[in-house]
């Protein structure tokens, strides 16, 4: 519940800002543990940008009118997670919020020489990465977020809701039963037996139970905006990550081409959304150097959210509006002879119905192409449901890291932190020590990233190995054979 008019006070912001810090949790579960604990709707809560599960983490957080009192009281409750840095603020944060993301990663066991990871990391630093969306922007279960988002921009909502319900493969007993249960038309049942962990199915199926069985609108309807949101970008993301890949294909990604756009205002790219989410993969890739060995590799993330101020009235809806505001130019062949513009500076639209497309075969053939070959119409991309349209936006092909830190460190214990957390060093706790003829080697990193981009995709880069789930999980197996045990995450890396 939110606090009432007699108990706020009259000179505070009417929202609280607080800083979540979580441990192998995903936001939106953390947000639906959070809630009910404090007998609030997960609505009231908002935040700037989603983050990983696999990871520890941090980030900024605000709430509609429950006091700095009465969340701190629910800290005992907490698993894994804690909540603090409380303020008050007169604006709540919104999807589109963020600016960006320091991470802290150790790449563990190591075998390649010295001298082969300075120079991956020098080259890094200095080239940057193809800014592919990785694969969380698109789940990592058997239903791809894109897949429910081109459902909704269809329009197709039994479709929609059918995706998210539906039994898969890969789950607990608890959830196939549960999911047997809506496909039979059991909407108790799979309400009874859906795991707590799965808060968006449990809200779907909490909605048809609500509004009727076929009530499918209405029950997306009561996801969380945030989440409903990342659905359709998601798409947009599946089509922008494909039509790089056919661009660097076809043009390469040293320097621009006749026909490329470049956004002139280059503070603000426009992105449609700023969700940061650490780790993913996919299947488009134009490496084709050497590997630097990794026999197995620990890429758990410790990150910290950082936001406009909470005054910011920057919300998603006012970067998508401003869109038609921001100013890109087309690439000449004047300006090619000319190295007027460098690769860095080129972008690539996300499909919508506000931006200019490339003014060559990628931007005029291809994107209408794949549109029309997943059923929408890429001249129509407008709707009465205006959560489901597509405005669009511009992102850069090529990121670079700032802040880029990084050094070789060597330890004797596989499970070892190589790494303090925020909350370690709140503790006082030592920080770790270098073991200099320790038995195994890591990379430690430190970086910034924009919103939006991914740390797997950086990843990839440096060690020019696959990140999809198959070879993570084929270098688990290596490491259980070597180790005679499971690979953990470590606290603090």
């Amino acid at each position: 519940r939110r606090d009432d008019n007699s108990e706020w006070p009259s000179d505070k912001g009417k929202y609280v800002e607080f800083t979540l810090y979580k441990e192998n949790r995903d936001t939106q579960n953390a947000v639906s543990v959070i809630a009910p604990l404090l007998q609030a709707s997960s609505k009231m809560i908002s935040f700037a940008g989603t983050k990983d599960k696999r990871a520890i983490t941090t980030q900024r957080m605000t709430i509609f009118r429950v006091s700095p009192d009465r969340l701190a009281a629910i800290n005992p409750k907490l698993f894994n997670m804690k909540i603090g840095n409380f303020s008050y603020a007169e604006q709540q944060l919104k999807l589109g919020d963020l600016k960006g993301n320091r991470f802290q990663i150790a790449i563990r066991d190591i075998s390649a020489d010295d001298d082969v990871i300075t120079k991956a990391a020098l080259d890094l630093e200095k080239t940057g990465f193809i800014n592919y969306y990785g694969l969380q922007r698109f789940g990592t279960g058997q239903v791809s977020t894109n897949t429910v988002g081109l459902a909704l921009l269809k329009h197709q909502w039994h479709s929609a809701v059918n995706l998210i319900l539906l039994p898969r493969e890969g789950e607990s007993a608890e959830a196939t039963e549960a999911r047997k249960c809506y496909a039979v038309g059991d909407i108790d049942g799979a309400i009874n037996k859906m795991p707590n962990y799965l808060s968006i199915e449990r809200t779907v199926l909490l909605g048809l139970k609500k509004n009727g069985p076929t009530a499918f609108l209405n029950a997306i309807s009561l996801l969380p905006r945030t989440m409903r949101m990342m659905y359709t970008h998601a798409y947009q993301s599946y089509v922008w990550n494909h039509l790089v890949s056919a661009r660097i294909k076809k043009y390469g990604f040293t320097a621009p081409v006749v026909g490329d756009l470049i956004l002139l205002d280059d503070s603000d790219e426009g992105d449609v959304d700023n969700v940061e989410e650490d780790g993913d993969d996919t299947e488009d890739s134009t490496d084709d150097g050497s590997k630097m060995d990794t026999s197995t590799t620990t890429t758990t993330t410790t990150t910290t959210t950082t936001t406009s101020s909470s005054s910011s009235t920057n919300s998603t809806e006012d970067k998508s509006s401003n869109i038609n505001k921001q100013k890109v130019v087309v690439v000449t062949q004047e300006d090619v002879d000319s190295n007027r513009f460098s690769i860095s500076q080129v972008v690539m639209p996300l499909p919508g119905h506000s931006i200019e497309y490339p003014k060559h075969e990628v931007g005029d053939k291809m994107y209408s192409q794949m549109m029309v070959n997943d059923g929408l119409d890429p001249s129509n991309l407008h709707s009465n449901q205006k959560l489901y349209e597509l405005k669009g936006a511009y992102r850069k092909i090529i990121t670079r890291p700032a802040g880029f830190e990084w050094k070789i460190m060597r330890y004797n214990e596989m499970d070892v932190a190589l790494f303090l957390t925020d909350y370690d060093i709140l503790q006082g706790k030592p920080a770790p020590v270098d073991i200099p003829d320790g038995k195994h080697k890591a990379l430690l990193l430190s970086f910034n990233l924009t919103s939006s981009s991914y740390a797997t995709m950086l990843f990839r880069e440096l060690l020019r190995i696959p990140t999809d789930i198959l070879f993570q999980k084929s270098m688990s197996d290596d490491f259980t054979k070597k180790e005679g045990k499971k690979p953990s995450t470590p606290r603090g890396d």
